[in-house]
């Protein structure tokens, strides 16, 4: 069963990249609709640029507490999520108790 999460994991992870490439080709493509073509070595330079901007972002969102708010509010509006999510954090208060 740890393989199987594991594996769903990296391809969550892999989603999220391909996530980040598909956004920084759409920016790419974005500048050539306006007619600014750009050389062949601004390409990685975008693609890093999107990726500190994500992170950025990320960092933002953490600090600010959007995040937080937001699977509060999902677990408020989902009870059975919630249930299993107070079944967990207590598996998990109990295990790390010992």
């Amino acid at each position: 069963m740890k393989t199987i999460g594991r594996y769903l994991a990296y391809i969550n992870r892999a989603r999220q990249y391909l996530g980040i490439l598909n956004s920084s080709l759409l920016l790419i493509i974005l500048l050539n609709s306006f007619d600014i073509t750009l050389k062949w070595f601004w390409y990685p330079v975008l693609i890093f640029g999107a990726v500190v901007i994500f992170l950025i972002v990320g960092f933002v969102d953490t600090k600010l507490g959007i995040r937080k708010m937001e699977y509060l509010n999902v677990e408020h509006n989902h009870p059975i999520q919630m249930e299993i999510h107070k079944m967990i954090k207590e598996i998990y208060d109990t295990n790390m108790d010992r």
